[in-house]
């Protein structure tokens, strides 16, 4: 993997040399990298909180791990295109789980909203946070990887 050098890495790419692997873990790095600006802005902005720091840990597990995960999937398949597959599927996925999770967490955010009379602070992570992060995170590695496993030809059916 190219950390710095575009130049070379563009070149490898013009000439098809760069392998289904090192594709796979370009986007990999990407996402972590994403994941982790993400939070560290988020970090930076805010008063120092456990379930916060707890909530990035699990976001950057899920992404490193996840996508590992599907990556083996695809080479226990027919090891082709992982990174387009990964791609083109997660985003009719995360269109699904930002609505999977704004159905949950809005009914837990009013009942916050009433228990506090109103005054709760929506900026403060809770352990609520990490675990919703935990559940969508998991169920989402979940089904890409059951799509990517349809996809390389591992199962018939879905």
């Amino acid at each position: 993997m190219r950390f710095w050098n575009t130049h070379s890495l563009a070149e490898d790419l013009k000439a098809n040399r760069v392998t289904e692997r090192e594709q796979a873990h370009y986007l990999i790095g990407t996402l972590f990298l994403a994941t982790l600006g993400e939070y560290g802005g988020l970090l930076a902005h805010s008063e120092p909180n456990f379930w916060l720091a707890l909530d990035c840990a699990i976001s950057l597990l899920a992404v490193f791990v996840g996508y590992r995960l599907c990556a083996a999937a695809n080479r226990e398949g027919d090891d082709k295109s992982f990174v387009v597959r990964a791609l083109s599927l997660s985003w009719p996925l995360c269109i699904r789980f930002i609505v999977l999770g704004i159905l949950v967490s809005l009914p837990l955010m009013i009942v916050e909203q009433m228990r506090s009379g109103g005054h709760a602070d929506k900026s403060d992570t809770t352990w609520v946070d990490p675990l919703l992060t935990l559940l969508l995170s998991t169920l989402f590695v979940w089904r890409l990887r059951t799509w990517i496993r349809y996809v390389s030809g591992q199962v018939a059916a879905v």
